[in-house]
């Protein structure tokens, strides 16, 4: 079953769900109610249930972290947490990351296609798609897959 609802204030039972999919969804929470979110998750799946968390981020960067939260939280209207911040949260109570998957080149290929042609824009002149691909490019973003296991 599906169940949809706003994941910070939704009820959900205990120990009831057994996997757990958040897709381009927790870049709009920022740190804190990302791991508000990953506590949440962890306390709603049963034994050795599954969260999974597909993302973009902000690359580890302290240097470039500046810059790059600034472009795309300004013109994405996001709330980007760092590639470490989503790692921590294996380090959760009862919560581990058993995998974490690398799906930039893949992403690359997504947003350059979104960039340069005008019926996927989402944006003025494609602003938000060429800022999303170069940023990718540039290595000042990284989108992954987290996979995570309650334990």
């Amino acid at each position: 079953r599906w169940i949809v609802g706003n994941v910070l204030d939704i009820d959900i039972p205990a120990s009831t769900i057994d996997g757990i999919i958040a897709i381009e969804m927790t870049e709009y929470l920022g740190n804190k109610n990302l791991k508000t979110l990953a506590t949440r998750a962890r306390d709603w799946l049963s034994a050795d249930g599954i969260f999974i968390i597909i993302s973009g981020s902000i690359a580890d960067d302290e240097k470039n972290y500046t810059k790059s939260a600034k472009l795309f939280n300004n013109f994405y209207k996001t709330k980007l947490s760092k590639t470490k911040e989503y790692r921590a949260l294996g380090e959760l109570p009862h919560l581990r990351l058993l995998k974490e998957i690398d799906l930039k080149k893949e992403m690359i290929t997504y947003w350059n296609l979104r960039a340069t042609n005008k019926i996927f824009w989402n944006s003025p002149q494609g602003i938000i798609e060429k800022l999303i691909a170069k940023a990718l490019m540039s290595g000042l973003a990284d989108y992954k897959a987290y996979v995570f296991q309650k334990k």
